[in-house]
């Protein structure tokens, strides 16, 4: 939850220094921005989703995983309909409608798995009593010791990717999109 914490703040208060990252284009830059600022909060539900599926993957339960990933998914194509296009009395919103769709199908996908894995008193559902009695911290230390080389790699291997986006949206938006 930290990394998603530090994840919101960047999003919300720098988004379009985030966005020159990828763009010279001002229009472009501006509607992501916008874009960021309203799916930062979505960022608490990527973590708590992803750590329970991870989780489900490892216990070779992939089917539960794969229908929650699916119900998140559809509910985010209905409300992009819904929201980008202004269907049901709603306005039109574009890219706005967009985020916003992003950010409650989120949330639904946390409360369906979670209601899920609870309702059925999962091995994954667990309390807060649960996480202190595991805390030992020379464990986590080793964890971290393990786990920090790979994680800076991914975000090496991201970066990398980012800089290659950039230099393809700098040639020309179209460009870009095409690769996407």
């Amino acid at each position: 939850m930290a990394f998603a914490a530090l994840t919101v703040v960047l999003f919300i208060f720098f988004p379009e220094q985030i966005m020159a990252l990828t763009t010279d284009d001002a229009q472009v830059n501006k509607l992501g921005s916008d874009y960021l600022v309203i799916t930062s909060v979505s960022m608490f539900t990527v973590a708590c989703v992803a750590s329970m599926l991870v989780g489900l993957r490892a216990m070779h339960k992939p089917g539960i995983s794969t229908l929650f990933s699916g119900v998140g998914i559809v509910a985010n194509i209905f409300l992009n309909w819904v929201l980008i296009f202004g269907k049901f009395g709603f306005p039109e919103m574009g890219i706005k409608g967009a985020a916003i769709a992003t950010v409650i199908s989120g949330f639904i996908e946390v409360l369906f798995l979670y209601g899920y894995l609870y309702g059925k008193k999962h091995l994954l559902a667990f309390g807060v009593e649960d996480i202190r009695s595991i805390i030992d911290w020379d464990k986590i230390s080793r964890f971290l010791k393990l786990s920090l080389p790979t994680t800076f790699n991914f975000l090496a291997w991201a970066g990398g990717y980012l800089f290659i986006m950039q230099l393809w949206a700098k040639r020309e938006f179209k460009v870009w999109l095409r690769y996407q």
